[in-house]
């Protein structure tokens, strides 16, 4: 490539300083790079490890982070639409006002993450882990999240028209003032879920868990049971 970077394991822009690309290749470790508003569109990093490390508002669009251990990482206000994150590790990073939309989740960690007013609209997070996450306000228009392990996470106020939530374990989450028109609830584990207030007018409640779940105030019209 133009930088004339010899590790075959990394690649990124031409435009993108050696300096941070070196800081990122084998047997280094990137622990307490700060960087912010930077452009690091089409940066491929799979499988590396970018713990702790902060890139607020970075631009990150069609990254490939399959696989990168992201945990702990600050990435507010960063924008990883399309990105590749299958399998990746954001465990307790803060994605708050993150887009994520489009981007690719599939299989990843993200247990006890900061999603607050985040973006994902029709991401693919097939098979994520959420425990305890924290999607407060986020927008997750036709986001796929089926057979998601979310219990205990917080999803209030989320606007969530057509999320597919299919069989996913939502067990004492939080859907306070959500709105979930025409989600896809089919076989999840909704017990003693908090949906008070919510708006779930044409969503698909077949063969869900409903014990001890809390439905006061929700909207319910046109639900399919």
């Amino acid at each position: 490539m133009s930088n004339g970077l010899s590790s075959p394991h990394i690649n990124g822009p031409s435009w993108l300083n050696t300096g941070v690309v070196n800081l990122l290749a084998d047997n280094h470790s990137p622990q307490g790079l700060e960087l912010a508003n930077q452009n690091l569109a089409g940066l491929v990093f799979p499988h590396g490890d970018l713990s702790q490390v902060t890139l607020i508002g970075c631009d990150l669009r069609f990254a490939n982070l399959e696989g990168a251990d992201l945990s702990g990482a600050n990435l507010i206000a960063a924008s990883l639409h399309k990105s590749n994150l299958r399998q990746a590790n954001l465990c307790r990073a803060l994605l708050n006002r993150c887009n994520l939309s489009e981007a690719d989740l599939t299989d990843g960690d993200a247990n006890e993450a900061f999603f607050c007013q985040a973006v994902f609209t029709e991401a693919e997070a097939h098979g994520l882990n959420l425990y305890r996450a924290n999607l407060s306000q986020a927008k997750l228009m036709k986001a796929h999240l089926q057979q998601a392990y979310a219990p205990e996470a917080d999803f209030s106020a989320v606007a969530a028209i057509a999320v597919d939530l299919r069989w996913a374990n939502l067990r004492k989450s939080n859907f306070r003032g959500a709105d979930l028109r025409y989600g896809n609830f089919r076989g999840a584990n909704l017990a003693q879920a908090d949906f008070t207030g919510a708006n779930l007018a044409g969503a698909n409640l077949r063969g869900v868990n409903l014990v001890g779940t809390n439905l006061q105030r929700a909207d319910l019209s046109d639900v399919t049971w």
